[in-house]
């Protein structure tokens, strides 16, 4: 079943080698009251041929600016079935992790299964405390006996925490995650890894055979709330940064597989419905809606708030405008003479009136 899952080995630097104890590692929940979910991360479209091995190679970052008790950090690659009813994944972690330990100014390293029905970690192995610089491989595998094997593995040392899975659906999606949380909303994007991830020597294999790399339909999803940038490289690599975007450079259009450059446009809800490419100059007017849905730069407010966003779909005049506020960007949005503030989801912030003139 589903619910198949045991720890097998954990493989320790000294060679040893520690059986599993538990058919469940059970690990606590996901708590109340905390802000996140995926950020910057590239996704593969659903594969008609089932995957049946998909690995990456990542180095541990430099540790996250946010306290390490108020916050979590996952980065890893995984797989997920048709339905997204389960995720396999070798996680790296930091902070106030919901899924193993939670270890002050410590990474750690171990393989999972989340299903999604619950949201509970019931499937984890043992876990592997690793260092700034270390370099790690995460592996999913199908074995012959329709077990999926995950791994992770410390590289230089040899180490490996061993996770087996029964019952095992067919995967049709890949991603490259990371993944935050904080109990203060506003401190989710401190708790970005300090450096950026780079995977490679990712290797993907379905039913019909391995497949090239330039041939992975990778989608790539940028974090323009807290500048989170993917970049793919023709090398192989694929880079998960908080550094943003440059102007003019190539970016993904919001919502879509399209690609754009600079000052252009992208495709909206209709031929009629333009929004400007995420990394176009800020002095860019054009487009038919002259503004971003998304903006990897910095330069500007990052989402864009548009009159589909209720409350704001019930007033009867309407401006929003970007300003800058106590040195940073932020939405003002105006109704008649009542203008108020929202934040970088577009709600309106409570009793927050605006910063520059209306």
């Amino acid at each position: 079943s589903l619910h198949g899952g045991r720890v097998a080995h954990v493989t320790m630097p000294d060679g040893s080698r520690v059986e599993g104890d538990a058919d469940r590692k059970p690990v606590e929940p996901a708590p109340n009251g905390w802000y996140g979910g995926w950020k910057t991360h590239v996704i593969t479209s659903k594969y008609a041929d089932a995957i049946t091995r998909f690995s990456a190679d990542f180095e541990v970052p430099e540790k996250p600016a946010a306290n390490p008790g108020a916050t979590t950090t996952y980065v890893f690659p995984g797989l997920e079935d048709a339905d997204n009813a389960w995720i396999l994944q070798p996680v790296l972690q930091w902070g106030q992790s919901a899924c193993g330990p939670s270890q002050a100014d410590q990474w750690t390293y171990q393989s999972y299964m989340v299903p999604s029905e619950d949201g509970l970690c019931s499937h984890a192995s043992s876990s592997l405390n690793v260092e700034v610089g270390q370099k790690l491989r995460g592996e999913m595998e199908l074995m012959p006996d329709g077990q999926w094997r995950v791994t992770s593995t410390v590289l230089q040392t040899g180490a490996s925490t061993t996770l087996l899975i029964a019952g095992a659906k067919p995967q049709l999606t890949a991603d490259l995650t990371i993944e935050l949380y904080a109990t203060d909303q506003t401190k989710v994007c401190d708790a970005y890894p300090g450096s950026p991830v780079a995977f490679s020597n990712i290797q993907l294999s379905t039913t019909a055979g391995p497949v090239n790399f330039d041939d992975i339909p990778w989608q790539k999803n940028d974090d323009p709330a807290c500048m989170g940038h993917v970049e793919v490289t023709n090398d192989g690599v694929v880079t998960l940064d908080q550094g943003g975007c440059p102007v003019n450079s190539t970016t993904t259009c919001p919502g879509s597989s399209e690609t754009c450059s600079g000052s252009t446009c992208c495709s909206g809800r209709s031929a009629s419905e333009t929004y400007q490419c995420p990394s176009a100059d800020p002095q860019f007017k054009g487009c038919d809606i002259p503004m971003k849905m998304d903006d990897c730069t910095g330069l500007t407010c990052g989402h864009a708030c548009d009159k589909f966003h209720s409350p704001y779909d019930q007033w009867n005049t309407y401006a929003c405008f970007c300003a800058e506020c106590a040195g940073q960007y932020q939405w003002e949005c105006k109704n008649g003479t009542d203008t108020r503030m929202v934040d970088l989801n577009c709600n309106l912030v409570t009793g927050a009136t605006g910063c520059a003139s209306a």
